[in-house]
């Protein structure tokens, strides 16, 4: 277990990035990824007991490294990415944050809630978990690491939103 006040400022910093989402502040959120940072979503396999297939077996829903995260953020920015024509609005809740010291930082798991509202009147909703690891700069944060894992057996066919 880790002390309170360190809970809290990790709390903190995963709100903020929620918020930066959902205020479309883009280029922020991605400041808060480190240049190396890896952002992925695995397949989940539900065949016989659900697990997860990784992108090194050539499953992902996305499997991005910090250069491809700009470049879709670059993408959210202009007329091209038609699915965000006019923009969602979302709503990130981030729940159940739990914390552990690791030998890069800090293993953090949370449980997500986000909402998608679109301009045709259809309304999504995404649940799953999220397995971050923080790397402390100066007095705050920064992902090194981010496996988003969804709970949902069958997905939208295009997922135009960040997690």
């Amino acid at each position: 277990m880790v002390n309170l006040e360190l809970q809290h400022r990790v709390e903190q910093f995963l709100y903020n990035e929620a918020q930066l989402l959902d205020d479309r502040q883009f280029d922020d959120w991605l400041a808060l990824f480190t240049e190396d940072t890896e952002y992925l979503a695995p397949v989940i396999s539900y065949e016989e007991e659900p697990r997860r297939i990784s992108a090194s077996e050539g499953f992902a829903l996305f499997d991005d490294d910090h250069r491809y995260l700009s470049m879709r953020i670059a993408r959210l920015k202009t007329e091209y990415a038609h699915a965000e024509q006019p923009p969602s609005i979302t709503r990130h809740t981030i729940s159940n944050v739990r914390v552990e010291e690791s030998d890069d930082g800090f293993a953090v798991r949370s449980n997500f809630i986000v909402f998608q509202g679109r301009s045709d009147a259809s309304e999504l909703f995404f649940v799953g978990e999220r397995s971050d690891v923080l790397k402390p700069v100066d007095n705050t944060f920064q992902i090194r690491r981010r496996e988003i894992i969804f709970d949902q057996r069958t997905l939208p066919r295009t997922i135009s939103i960040l997690f």
